[in-house]
């Protein structure tokens, strides 16, 4: 929305001559002469004893005021070029080069117009603006704008709606897997086989762990600090492949872990499968289960 105030610039004396010399009445807002009013204050007592000063100082301000107006359309005008990357009812994702490409006023017009898409409450101040640009500089990292949060990780940035269910990923309980067969962890269906799935782009990702990297029964639980795994030869932190592999850090809390007695051997999600990987002849196969078809609703006509 942008209001159009052309006459905003001309003095009173003006607008009551114009309207004179129409025959246009006009109206008398009693609430101009009100000095409780910051505005009033300053048109009635402190511009009088500028203008004795400087008889030129309205057109000075008129000039701070046009000047200002268009920084205000250049910041528009960057905010307007930042495009996120990706967009969901629950969050937005930006490049973080985008958002290290705006100047700070710029990013704070972006994260209010995001904030009010999130139907989030945001709250700015410029030591939260220095933190973002901190977080943004390191590459990682998370600051709160009151209800609107900014996740940095893996070369991206995440605005979402800053709320308890955002924080607090549900509890993965762990149980034994299914080979082959089907594991259920809450809300998560892990699918076990011992051949590879069918081609199908539109599912989730598959894993394929060779069978003698298993040791002792294969459990399915949550992602713990200091876990570690063989991956491309070598015995590394989950964490470390997690950064390599870009997954950003709101996508870890959802993952699970297939792990033997001793360590890990496959990290899956909705979209990640990490594993060491080996010959087809001697592996199994794992891959979280692609959400059901939504049928549509039984229809029955009344009788």
């Amino acid at each position: 929305l942008r209001l159009i105030r052309p006459i905003l610039p001309l003095a009173r004396a003006d607008t009551v001559a114009v309207c004179n010399a129409a025959g246009v009445d006009y109206r008398e807002d009693a609430t101009n002469a009100e000095l409780h009013a910051t505005r009033n204050r300053l048109r009635h007592t402190v511009l009088p004893h500028l203008r004795e000063e400087n008889p030129s100082v309205d057109a000075a301000i008129r000039g701070l005021a046009e000047s200002a107006r268009e920084l205000f359309r250049s910041v528009e005008r960057s905010a307007d070029l930042a495009q996120p990357r990706d967009r969901t009812p629950g969050s937005v994702v930006f490049e973080v080069e985008t958002l290290r490409g705006l100047g700070s006023e710029a990013r704070l017009l972006l994260l209010e117009r995001e904030a009010a898409f999130l139907k989030a409450e945001v709250d700015a101040n410029r030591t939260r603006l220095r933190n973002l640009d901190e977080v943004l500089s390191k590459g990682s990292g998370r600051v709160a704008f009151g209800g609107l949060a900014v996740e940095v990780s893996v070369g991206l940035a995440r605005l979402s709606a800053d709320t308890d269910e955002e924080r607090n990923a549900p509890e993965i309980p762990e149980q034994f897997v299914n080979i082959p067969g089907i594991t259920r962890a809450g809300e998560r269906v892990l699918q076990a086989a011992t051949d590879p799935f069918p081609d199908d782009t539109a599912a989730p990702p598959a894993a394929a762990v060779p069978a003698d990297r298993i040791e002792g029964a294969l459990r399915l639980r949550a992602l713990a600090p200091g876990d570690r795994m063989q991956y491309r030869g070598y015995r590394r932190k989950v964490s470390g492949i997690l950064k390599t592999a870009r997954v950003p850090t709101w996508e870890r809390g959802d993952l699970i872990a297939l792990a033997g007695r001793d360590e890990v051997v496959a990290v899956l999600g909705a979209n990640v499968a990490i594993a060491d990987g080996g010959e087809e002849d001697d592996c199994y196969y794992f891959r979280i289960a692609p959400p059901a078809p939504v049928s549509p609703p039984l229809h029955v006509d009344g009788a």
